[in-house]
């Protein structure tokens, strides 16, 4: 994925989620629209980066549409919103397949075991092995860190880590 952020834009980005106001979303071209919405990320500024990973997704080449499915992916985790996550995979997946290769899917089941996305979590690791088989012994981290999240979830069989009011 495209990691590139010019200092400018991450000042702005830094300038405006401090003050309380948005980064500029209005762009002349993709290519700056993916630049602030990086800048806008790591400011944590998702409105922002949203917006701005929306237009280079609308409007940019094959390949910086797939690097913007990654940003909303990305954002969407770090902004705690695992339904649009989910989405963005699901298109991730159906319209960006050559971008989904083992390293950047290892990625994101990292990311979304580290947020806590049970169900998106489950997505990615059922796509990257149905996908490459031969993941599956690599992935075994992940998916014993996403069985213990699970057992660790209310209503999950350990209820009395959880302060089950019956205990």
């Amino acid at each position: 994925m495209r990691t590139s952020v010019l200092l400018p834009l991450a000042l702005v980005a830094a300038l405006g989620a401090c003050s309380g106001d948005s980064a500029p979303t209005a762009f002349s071209n993709p290519e700056a629209a993916m630049d602030a919405a990086d800048s806008a990320k790591a400011a944590k500024d998702y409105v922002a980066a949203k917006a701005s990973y929306q237009y280079a997704l609308e409007n940019g080449s094959e390949s910086l549409q797939a690097d913007a499915m990654f940003g909303l992916l990305d954002v969407n985790i770090a902004d705690l919103d695992e339904p649009g996550a989910i989405a963005n995979f699901a298109r991730l997946s159906s319209d960006f397949t050559a971008s989904l290769t083992q390293g950047e899917l290892s990625r994101c089941i990292d990311v979304a075991v580290m947020a806590k996305m049970v169900d998106l979590s489950d997505k990615i690791l059922d796509y990257a092995i149905s996908t490459y088989p031969e993941m599956k012994d690599a992935l075994g981290k992940a998916s014993l860190d996403l069985e213990l999240i699970k057992t660790e979830r209310p209503g999950a069989a350990n209820m009395a880590e959880v302060g089950y009011a019956g205990d």
